[in-house]
């Protein structure tokens, strides 16, 4: 794991954001209450993004994305909270959405069923649900710097 990355992912928390937000060409965003912020000024590349992620990858994610070019991952900072991340492309570039999920939101998440008695479980809300939820403010975000 990067230092940069836990830095980001610190002011996230701090600031009580649900998504950073890595896009090339653009600064290093976040998601708060469903307004897009800037958290730095400077432009982030491909490079960048993949620089600061890829460390926080498990091993199978890493070797998905390298075959793929797209992989969902998660890890926990102590005292900090859960993570979930998904990187991809974007008209060749490694872009990413690193969804938070603090330990009071994981400790009070009611149990939910999908199909009737079938449970919905914290993994399927991650990757079918947040994840793709994500990825479609990347493209939000991308429109609005322009």
């Amino acid at each position: 794991m990067t230092s940069r990355l836990v830095g980001w992912l610190e002011i996230l928390v701090d600031m009580q954001g649900s998504d950073l937000l890595l896009v090339p060409d653009a600064p290093v965003c976040m998601l708060v209450e469903g307004s897009v912020r800037r958290m730095e000024a400077s432009l982030l590349t491909g490079k960048d993004i993949e620089d600061a992620v890829l460390p926080a990858l498990n091993p199978h994610a890493l070797e998905l994305y390298s075959k793929d070019q797209i992989a969902d991952s998660s890890f926990r900072i102590e005292g900090l909270g859960r993570f979930r991340i998904n990187l991809h492309r974007e008209k060749g570039e490694a872009a990413a959405a690193i969804r938070a999920l603090t330990d009071e939101q994981l400790a009070t998440a009611m149990p939910v069923s999908l199909y009737g008695d079938a449970p919905l479980t914290c993994q399927f809300v991650l990757e079918d649900h947040a994840v793709r939820h994500s990825y479609h403010h990347l493209s939000r975000i991308r429109k609005a710097l322009r």
